[in-house]
């Protein structure tokens, strides 16, 4: 929105029309799509897909203090079989947490909901839901502080508390 009027960004890919999340930095404008990671040049109009092979959705996103881009994605169909993941994208290098990285990651995400960067850019917090064996629903706040993953909390059904939670939540006092 310029000068009183819109702008319109289209891509000629399927599913990056379904945006789930948009962060800005600078002119870019990055956006989680059901297709994957959309970067924009807000200056120019162009865009660049980084498409996710085999990859969920991605539902969130945010950028720390250092440039990284952050994304969480879903285990939604036809993506069964497989977990929710955190991914972390900068100069064109995109990492894929997963539990291969850490027994965080051992529990059945199915779906990353939110991300945020603490105050003090020392920690990445993703809420995330996730089914026990009795198919009780729960939800945890795991951290990255750039070397490792820990679950801060996790607790059942929270009746649509998870969003002011992962952003009210203060883990660092």
């Amino acid at each position: 929105f310029a000068e009183g009027q819109w702008t319109q960004f289209l891509t000629k890919v399927a599913k990056t029309d379904k945006i789930n999340a948009v962060v800005s930095e600078g002119n870019k404008i990055w956006c989680a799509t059901d297709a994957g990671i959309v970067k924009w040049n807000a200056s120019d109009g162009t865009y660049n897909l980084h498409a996710l092979q085999g990859m969920q959705r991605l539902n969130c996103a945010a950028i720390d203090w250092n440039g990284v881009k952050w994304f969480g994605s879903s285990k939604e169909a036809p993506y069964q079989g497989t977990n929710a993941v955190v991914l972390s994208f900068k100069d064109s290098v995109l990492i894929s947490f997963s539990k291969e990285d850490s027994d965080v990651f051992n529990k059945p995400f199915s779906l990353v909901k939110s991300i945020i960067v603490d105050h003090m850019n020392k920690r990445i917090i993703c809420a995330v839901y996730w089914n026990s064996q009795s198919d009780r629903p729960y939800y945890s706040l795991i951290a990255f502080n750039g070397n490792s993953w820990e679950e801060l909390i996790s607790f059942s059904q929270s009746f649509g508390l998870m969003p002011f939670v992962a952003d009210t939540i203060n883990p660092w006092n």
